[in-house]
């Protein structure tokens, strides 16, 4: 999971944890490049407005470097309406987005719909 908001990303963290994910975190794009450089991952949660390099940067550079890794794009605003930024994201290669403010349950449920119920899998 990649997310900036030093307060949200434990709440996130541990909301997948609990329902049974492995979660390795990155506070900006280029973390998880780095991270992703030598780890493997089942599927990416990115925000979009980060420092650094921002999610939509990050959305193309995994495209080109891991274009089937599938990945869940979140964003609050920032850029411009939610719904501009989600919209590029998924015009970038995103294959799911999720506006913020949601709660647990809901990223939850993207995240099973996107791997499969049951399925423990990472997640950065």
């Amino acid at each position: 999971m990649v997310e900036d908001d030093v307060l949200l990303l434990p709440v996130l963290e541990m909301s997948l944890v609990d329902a049974g994910y492995e979660v390795a975190v990155a506070g900006n794009g280029c973390e998880a490049l780095d991270f992703l450089e030598k780890q493997d991952v089942d599927l990416l949660i990115t925000d979009i407005s980060m420092p650094v390099m921002d999610g939509l940067a990050l959305i193309q550079a995994l495209r080109a470097r891991r274009p089937l890794l599938p990945i869940l794009a979140i964003s609050g605003g920032g850029h411009g309406s939610d719904r501009d930024v989600l919209a590029k994201a998924r015009r970038l290669g995103a294959n799911a987005t999720l506006a913020k403010p949601f709660i647990p349950d809901e990223l939850i449920l993207m995240v099973e719909k996107m791997r499969g119920a049951g399925s423990a899998a990472p997640a950065v």
